[in-house]
């Protein structure tokens, strides 16, 4: 079995003015990004047996990544499909300028359910959520039987818990995932495990 301590990285500068990332890297962390990140790594210093990290290139998560492996003693592989989702033409914009720029594709967006929904200039919704935890999947092959950070975005921890708890976190977005939260999946052979979801905060 595999531990997976799956982090929703810091607050970026995106986050804070509430405008889509996707693939975007012009958007850091912003100072309470940063504080979240070393609370991240203060909880995870403590923690034993950890034996790799891994991080999406994405400049948020990167900069997230690199405090968390400064306080493991580890250094962290950079791996393309922990990528959030590509939000395409609306990258950089708010809410309110998505719905007003694309109002097809806003309302087509609202239906979660909707799995063939595109994001324009983007990626596809179910193209997602089998990329995403695709990705997760092959760290799992190759750390089995330890425990292992991915730092990441809020989409992949959905679409990855989706994946593999799909009877209990199949709605995706019925949950919270905090910037900086810890949230920690147990997957093996006879059955996988949640056993926290968005831990926030000092240890």
């Amino acid at each position: 079995m595999t531990e997976l301590l799956l982090v929703r990285h810091g607050e970026s500068q995106f986050n804070a003015e509430r405008r889509w990332a996707g693939w975007e890297h012009k958007s850091p962390l912003t100072s309470q990004g940063e504080a979240e990140a070393q609370a991240l790594a203060d909880r995870l210093a403590s923690e034993r047996d950890i034996e790799a990290i891994y991080s999406s290139p994405l400049l948020r998560a990167w900069q997230t990544a690199q405090f968390i492996a400064k306080a493991l003693g580890l250094t962290p592989t950079p791996f393309t499909g922990l990528r959030e989702v590509n939000v395409g033409h609306v990258g950089g914009l708010t809410m309110d300028e998505f719905a007003a720029k694309y109002p097809e594709d806003y309302e087509r967006w609202r239906d979660r359910s909707n799995t063939a929904f595109t994001w324009p200039g983007g990626e596809n919704r179910y193209d997602f959520f089998r990329r995403a935890p695709q990705a997760v999947a092959r760290i799992v092959s190759m750390h089995p039987n330890h425990r292992v950070v991915v730092v990441c975005h809020g989409g992949v921890i959905r679409a990855t818990l989706a994946h593999y708890l799909p009877n209990d976190y199949g709605e995706w977005w019925t949950y919270s995932l905090h910037t900086g939260s810890l949230t920690r999946l147990l997957v093996a052979p006879n059955g996988n495990e949640l056993l926290t979801l968005n831990e926030y905060g000092s240890p």
